[in-house]
């Protein structure tokens, strides 16, 4: 068994003093995810325990989705210590999630960023709840302090299918290996991907046409045609099977539709050269031209730091004496195969059954994962005995340093908030509200937001390269695969 010391990052390559004492120490490595000694297969982790002074009993855990995409992402560009300005210096984050808890940043499933397939074997996500729960037990055990600890899972997007079938898993073990009891308290999942049958398959144009719609995105004088083409588009998909939706314009995806309209009709980037990104519908790139564009050139940064042979060294992804490194990707093909499973969303019932707390946010400015979907998920959705929330209690303002940040729905043992202004990646978007939340799960509390001292005019990032440019294939990946 290793020890926290064999993790111990002493120092990253570029980190400042100032840098060093924004942290209580930081961990990071490969631990395994799975018990077959012939292909061994490990997650890579990087841990940053919370200030001494918070004296912190709680680990939170964060991934990212895809799937295949890694929590590296989270870690550079969301809710970590550390991020990049603009001319690519490392600076911390004053409104990183380990300033409210001991955070977890990990790798997964197999074949994620530095988390290596040795084997190349298929799997489901009922094998991905095992490996997960198998690297986090062999985690507490190494990292002893956390053994006894509450635990909340938390992540974005595809991560909310990873998030119900792990919470699932770790309820059926009960106990860690030493018999130590699993204290899960709560999950957070951010414009969660959990129905496949209503977010992605064919009818999932009828959302997102109502999405668009409800949204403003059809404004102007030349909107009025393509405002037609897609709702014609999204009713004819609506009883398509995968199939037959490949022989329809744009294989159903309204966004592939909408787009060379946008670029038509919008020339702030240059004629034929502004395209709209899905991931926030108010934001611009330039169209193919995406890898340059300054708007994401912090995610190249993060990339160029992580595939640094010293940075490698330093985080153990690679032995100290290799003179090798491993050729890290943002998102990477695996494996999963997540058919043959239920929607994540069925799982959420018995989660919540156990007093989890279950907290769903979405910023309303994402049309990949957008709240006209996740809203009718949840409308579909039975838990606590009844369908849905109840239609007779209206929604409540959800309120941010005095201000109305979003919408929020509570029964039932789920709370669901919807925020206004940001995108896909609301700690990136949306850091303050992000911190809000964390410390409404943590709470338990409705107004967790306001029992903070939340930093005052933070500004939000922008898309993950990555996503964005692989955009249609994560699309294809997860409805046609």
């Amino acid at each position: 068994m290793n020890h926290p010391t064999d993790f111990a990052v002493a120092r990253l390559p570029n980190q400042t003093d100032a840098l060093v004492s924004h942290l209580n120490g930081n961990y990071a490595g490969l631990i395994p995810s799975s018990t077959n000694k012939t292909l061994p297969e490990k997650y890579f982790f990087w841990y940053f325990p919370a200030p001494k002074k918070l004296n912190s009993s709680k680990l939170v855990v964060w991934l990212n989705g895809g799937p295949g995409c890694s929590s590296m992402e989270g870690l550079w560009t969301e809710n970590g210590p550390f991020a990049f300005n603009d001319n690519g210096t490392m600076i911390s984050n004053p409104n990183s999630w380990h300033l409210q808890a001991n955070l977890l940043f990990v790798e997964q499933p197999v074949g994620t960023g530095f988390s290596m397939d040795e084997s190349s074997s298929e799997f489901d996500l009922l094998a991905l709840a095992q490996s997960f729960y198998t690297f986090l037990d062999t985690f507490v055990q190494v990292f002893k302090d956390t053994k006894n600890m509450d635990l909340y899972i938390t992540g974005e997007s595809y991560a909310g299918t990873y998030i119900p079938y792990i919470s699932n898993r770790l309820l059926n073990a009960v106990v860690w290996s030493d018999g130590t009891p699993i204290q899960l308290k709560g999950i957070a999942m951010g414009n969660p991907q959990m129905d496949k049958s209503i977010q992605s398959d064919p009818a999932a144009a009828v959302s997102d046409f109502d999405f668009f719609n409800d949204a403003g995105f059809f404004k102007g004088a030349n909107s009025s045609d393509i405002k037609k083409q897609a709702a014609a588009l999204a009713e004819e998909c609506r009883n398509l099977t995968m199939e037959q939706a490949l022989q329809q314009p744009h294989n159903c995806y309204l966004a592939a539709l909408l787009g060379p309209w946008y670029t038509a009709t919008h020339t702030e980037l240059g004629v034929g050269s502004t395209c709209f990104d899905p991931y926030h519908i108010d934001f611009q790139y330039p169209c193919g031209n995406v890898f340059n564009d300054h708007g994401y050139v912090k995610e190249g940064y993060m990339s160029d730091y992580l595939n640094t042979l010293e940075v490698q060294r330093a985080i153990h992804a690679i032995p100290q004496t290799s003179d090798e490194k491993i050729e890290w990707s943002e998102c990477n093909n695996v494996q999963l195969n997540a058919n043959a499973n239920a929607p994540s969303a069925t799982l959420l019932d018995r989660i919540i059954s156990t007093q989890v707390n279950v907290l769903i946010y979405v910023g309303d400015r994402d049309s990949v994962c957008n709240y006209v979907g996740v809203e009718r998920v949840l409308g579909n959705m039975t838990w606590g005995g009844a369908k849905g929330f109840n239609p007779t209690i209206a929604s409540q303002p959800w309120i941010l340093n005095a201000s109305s940040a979003g919408m929020m729905r509570r029964e039932r043992g789920l709370t669901y908030v919807r925020l206004f202004g940001s995108g896909h990646m609301v700690p990136a978007d949306s850091p303050v509200a992000a911190s809000a939340l964390l410390a409404m799960l943590l709470s338990g509390s409705s107004n967790g937001g306001d029992s903070i001292q939340m930093p005052s005019g933070s500004k939000g990032g922008r898309r993950s390269l990555a996503e964005c440019a692989a955009f249609l294939m994560v699309f294809i990946i997860l409805v046609f695969s």
